[in-house]
């Protein structure tokens, strides 16, 4: 990721790596909510272990809240921290 950012798409500083990272990573995080989690995990019979069935839904009303905050904010702190490594490297 690091490699498109900096190296094919040019970005140069803190900012704009951290805007196109930020994008990336986020994109990724909709995905894996609304396909992996919600459907594959939560539609599909892929995921159940058996014994398990009456355990469901695995991610609960509230865990997806939480899952909600910690990833957008999850995904600012890493690409802050990956734009800040390749700044140092870069200069």
């Amino acid at each position: 990721m690091l490699l498109f950012v900096y190296a094919v798409n040019g970005a140069r500083g803190f900012l704009a790596g951290f805007w196109q990272l930020l994008v990336i990573l986020s994109v990724m995080n909709l995905i894996d909510r609304f396909l992996v989690d919600g459907f594959w995990v939560g539609h599909t019979k892929a995921w159940t272990i058996p014994g398990t069935e009456d355990l469901k839904p695995y991610i609960t009303a509230k865990d997806t809240c939480r899952k909600w905050v910690f990833g957008t904010v999850g995904m600012a702190v890493i690409s802050a921290a990956l734009s800040g490594i390749m700044v140092l490297l870069l200069h």
